[in-house]
């Protein structure tokens, strides 16, 4: 979905038709032409958009064009979600990441310590003595 957001927006506002031939691949075939052609209109239409009309679109924009727009705000929105939940995720696989090394290191420090407590408890051993040989007169 966030992907038909982004080749949406990116055809209406920049008119990269990569991205508008990637959103309408996805439709049913009977549909395609139909869709791109909506597409084309809607671009037109953004295209006579003001300049100034973000700071006040109700004043500036016709109606249709204000239909357009909050199809826009809309999808920009859901693109703004998307990019805060990838920057969240990310940061929860990093702290996965720390976890994991902590505790792979609280592992191997035990591992050390229980080595350590056998070494100390258990008596060395002694090695056997060699015979000695005797060397030929």
């Amino acid at each position: 979905m966030t992907g038909d957001a982004e080749n949406y927006l990116g055809y209406i506002k920049d008119g990269d038709e990569a991205k508008r031939d990637a959103y309408v691949s996805k439709m049913d075939a009977s549909k395609k032409e139909s869709i791109k052609q909506g597409l084309e209109q809607q671009r037109r239409e953004y295209e006579r958009f003001p300049a100034d009309y973000k700071d006040a679109p109700e004043k500036k924009l016709t109606q249709g064009q204000l239909a357009l727009y909050g199809k826009i705000q809309a999808l920009e929105k859901q693109l703004i979600i998307w990019e805060k939940t990838k920057e969240k995720a990310t940061k929860m696989l990093w702290w996965d990441d720390v976890a994991k090394g902590l505790a792979k290191q609280s592992q191997q420090t035990e591992q050390s310590d229980t080595e350590t407590e056998k070494s100390q408890t258990s008596p060395p051993q002694l090695s056997k003595p060699k015979l000695h040989q005797r060397l030929p007169p």
